[in-house]
């Protein structure tokens, strides 16, 4: 299940980035994308918070955050058309290296009790 709770993580950091830039075309647009993307942003929160408890905190946050920023990144690029240089490919490649190797551990990626 824990896998269930970094999906929906995800689609909940996506949901708030596409509602953040949706507003920002448009003045009239403003306000009510702000109050959802936050909406699902406190979600995203609670959501995280629960992937802690059942990983090890670096793993869960790696996982999260880092894919939900890959994904976020990759659905505003095809959604709105956005321009990425070759730096920038290079920036979301490291950061996916990065994933990779704070998530491939030989150590225990569940979370122990108490801990």
């Amino acid at each position: 299940m824990k896998y269930g709770w970094i999906l929906l993580f995800w689609f909940l950091h996506v949901a708030t980035h596409v509602c953040l830039k949706f507003g920002s075309t448009d003045a009239t647009r403003w306000w009510p994308s702000f109050v959802a993307g936050n909406v699902f942003a406190v979600m995203a929160a609670l959501v995280l918070m629960k992937t802690y408890t059942g990983m090890n905190a670096n793993v869960a946050l790696a996982l999260c955050a880092g894919g939900g920023f890959l994904l976020a990144q990759t659905t505003i690029f095809v959604a709105f058309r956005s321009k990425l240089s070759a730096v920038q490919i290079v920036g979301i490649l490291a950061v996916t290296l990065g994933i990779t190797l704070l998530s491939i551990t030989g150590s225990n990626v569940e979370q122990k009790d108490g801990q």
